[in-house]
């Protein structure tokens, strides 16, 4: 395949910016991450690439309880802030304001005890349970 068809035919991938979070125990972990596919209907399943050195990646291990936050076009700067090492403090997660446990930051949604950081300003997010590691 020539340079030019290649380039083409990848451009036409569909992708988004994601920030990924979970919690275990006292331990938080949030990333990051580019590589989120639909992997189900029935049952309704998604697959991501997390990196297994990270916070995020031993805190799903773990508790196998998380929360995916589509990022919107003009969220850039959150995405941004979770390409570094997870900072929790004062409410915060790497700056970002967090609820515990809600996959609806404004309270309306589900809630899911242990779930983890839900962003406040992330838009739209996904809990996610039962978490698998395939290698």
């Amino acid at each position: 395949m020539d340079a030019q068809t290649r380039k083409k035919t990848l451009r036409m991938l569909s992708n988004g910016v994601y920030v990924l979070t979970s919690r275990s125990e006292n331990r938080y972990g949030a990333a990051t991450v580019t590589w989120v596919s639909q992997a189900s209907f029935k049952p309704p399943l998604i697959m991501a690439a997390v990196r297994r050195e990270s916070n995020v990646f031993r805190c799903l291990e773990e508790s196998r309880i998380a929360v995916l936050h589509i990022v919107g076009d003009r969220q850039q700067e959150i995405a941004r802030r979770f390409f570094f090492p997870t900072q929790v403090g004062g409410g915060t997660i790497n700056g970002e304001p967090f609820a515990e446990g809600r996959t609806d930051p404004a309270g309306g949604g589900d809630r899911m005890p242990g779930a983890g950081p839900t962003i406040d300003h992330s838009g739209l997010t996904v809990g996610i349970r039962r978490v698998t590691r395939n290698s």
